[in-house]
């Protein structure tokens, strides 16, 4: 079974079972005609200055892994002019741009080595399908690729314009002279820098099926450029790996393989499904977020350390909670993932519970920190553990945290509307909430959020028609 993460050292290797291209039998990554060529700009604010400033930052904070999103392969053979057996490789039907830049990268720093010994790791392991010779003549050899990025581009057109006269190649001059550049400015941390782009610095690699057209793919995945989720991302990684322990067998056919990964997906979409629901996602989470990336997170504190700031916090950038999940055994988190669903099912589906959990998070203004709360509430080791904790929390936001038995009714007495409204909002929505007449009422938590019902709403201080 293939991995899903490598790291950059992995991407180009084929000399040990780590790398990528051993593990698909393959002995380098193929960029097909129909691709547009290499595009990324140099300038200030292009891509190859925005990818060596993030991986440089990176770096200098002592990041453990940095994740550059994914490339998308399919493994394929070919005929080589040169050779008349077929070749094994990786076609690269997306992440062209980011795969090139790195080889860039990766000559970069070869050229610039003291030891003239050290092997580039990037060497002949891309190849484009339309300029097969470029790559092996300016890029990959030491001498050639100082002499390709410091000449001006219009030195080059006067060396052999027919040769270099191409949009891509001017490009590709632009990315080698700029990462060039950028390790001069930096040479005391050369070393270093390297070794972190090599073992820290990790690509996601999406592998498609060899019977599926890579020029529909292709189609498909830049007609909507639309990244994928890092919640996307961790269900690819999950499945592929859970899967794998089910049939860790190497003979597996590949139907049987394949018939697990698709339970799991199913119960991975049924979860998704669930979490979004417009009334559900509100009532557990904000309606503005992604349910299934906060769920999640909130699984996440089952098996790792989550901070209360990254808990109460947006995404946090460079595929965080990717990092979480790629350290973690995939089939613990996926088993925890579906208890922590089914506990909120069970929950929401509980009226008791629903309106204990419900008051808690929504009669404070703001409503308090939704996965704070779960994370508390999850920690429970008993069902009446939990529901005393929810009455207590009830108790403490209608009479106050330090009200003592028996006093109760002279702290309602001295409230006082501008200096206790968060108490009095908590007050008035329990009188709704917890309405025991009627066994079967369920509040509307949705409508209540949706309608951003505030303590003017339900006791406005002038309400209309009230004379002075």
């Amino acid at each position: 079974m293939k991995e899903l993460v490598f790291s950059i050292k992995d991407i180009f290797n084929f000399e040990t079972t780590d790398g990528c291209l051993s593990q698909y039998d393959a002995g380098f990554y193929l960029i097909p005609a129909y691709q547009r060529g290499y595009k990324w700009r140099a300038d200030k604010d292009g891509a190859v200055a925005a990818l060596m400033e993030d991986l440089w930052n990176a770096h200098k904070e002592g990041k453990e892994e940095y994740y550059l999103q994914y490339i998308t392969v399919k493994h394929t053979s070919l005929n080589l002019d040169d050779d008349s057996s077929d070749t094994c490789c990786l076609e690269v039907i997306d992440g062209q741009q980011r795969l090139t830049t790195l080889s860039i990268l990766l000559s970069a720093f070869n050229a610039l080595s003291e030891k003239e010994a050290k092997i580039n790791l990037a060497k002949d392991k891309l190849r484009y399908s339309i300029r097969p010779n470029l790559f092996k003549d300016w890029i990959y050899p030491a001498e050639s690729f100082m002499e390709f990025a410091q000449l001006d581009f219009d030195v080059l057109l006067e060396r052999d314009r027919e040769r270099f006269d191409r949009q891509d190649v001017y490009y590709l001059h632009g990315a080698a002279s700029y990462c060039l550049n950028f390790l001069n400015k930096h040479e005391n941390d050369i070393p270093a820098f390297y070794v972190f782009v090599l073992d820290k610095v990790k690509l996601i690699v999406n592998s498609i099926e060899p019977h599926i057209k890579s020029e529909t793919v292709f189609r498909n995945l830049n007609s909507n450029k639309v990244p994928l989720t890092e919640a996307e991302l961790i269900k690819a990684l999950l499945i592929t790996r859970v899967g794998r322990g089910k049939v860790d067998n190497d003979s597996a056919h590949f139907r049987e393989v394949m018939e697990v990964r698709l339970g799991l997906g199913r119960q991975w979409d049924e979860i998704q499904s669930w979490v979004n629901d417009d009334i559900v996602k509100s009532f557990y989470f904000n309606s503005g977020s992604d349910a299934m990336y906060e769920l999640l997170k909130l699984t996440a504190t089952h098996f790792t350390k989550v901070s209360d700031t990254a808990l109460s916090g947006g995404q946090q950038g460079n595929k965080w909670l990717f990092g979480l999940y790629d350290k973690a055994d995939a089939k613990t988190a996926f088993n925890r993932l579906v208890e922590t669903w089914l506990c909120l099912k069970d929950w929401f589906l509980d009226d008791e519970m629903y309106h204990l959990i419900g008051f808690s998070r929504f009669a404070r203004s703001p409503a308090k920190s939704s996965l704070k709360l779960l994370r508390d509430c999850l920690e429970k080791p008993t069902r009446s553990a939990l529901k005393e904790k929810l009455e207590k929390d009830k108790n403490d936001l209608i009479f106050g945290e330090h009200c003592e038995q028996g006093m109760q009714r002279q702290a309602l007495e001295s409230l006082k509307y501008g200096e206790n409204s968060d108490q009095i909002r908590a007050i008035l929505l329990s009188l709704s909430v917890f309405i025991k007449s009627d066994s079967a009422f369920r509040f509307d938590f949705y409508q209540f959020a949706r309608n951003n019902w505030s303590l003017e709403h339900i006791f406005p201080q002038n309400p209309e028609g009230k004379k002075n």
